[in-house]
């Protein structure tokens, strides 16, 4: 899969990726979503996802992740929004409601490797489930 880590702390991002890739994965890893269009204030214009997942740190200059979240699925970010982890240090400083209503999942921090393999299996499985329903649909 694609995996997008999106995180100001250096270490977080690399440890992350080398997990990931050697696990087989694509990771692409930046200290904040600049570039992406829908930060930028646009509509998304990606035909497809830029990743099959994305783990984002809560904390966004200007922001937080919860409001970028909101802004990609407003402005027709094609990633699938269960696949889209919000990480924070201290959960209970985050709007769990929010998270609940836009489909996306808080986790805390720090995550072990088994953590992140099972939420990378729960993914697969959305990714799949998309697939076969975008399937069913066209026939």
């Amino acid at each position: 899969m694609r995996i997008v880590v999106i995180d100001g702390e250096a270490c977080i991002r690399e440890t992350f990726k080398r997990h990931f890739e050697e696990s087989g994965h694509e990771v692409t890893t930046l200290d904040s979503p600049i570039g992406c269009d829908v930060f930028d204030g646009h509509e998304c214009t990606k035909d497809t996802p830029c990743g099959d997942v994305l783990f984002i740190d809560y904390f966004l200059a200007g922001g937080n992740a919860l409001d970028f979240v909101e802004e990609m699925t407003a402005k027709g970010c094609k990633a699938i929004v269960r696949n889209k982890f919000v990480m924070s240090g201290n959960i209970d400083m985050v709007d769990q409601e929010r998270s609940n209503n836009l489909d996306c999942n808080i986790i805390q921090k720090p995550l072990n490797f088994d953590d992140l393999d099972n939420l990378l299996d729960k993914c697969l499985k959305n990714k799949m489930q998309k697939m076969i329903k975008k399937a069913l649909s066209i026939e």
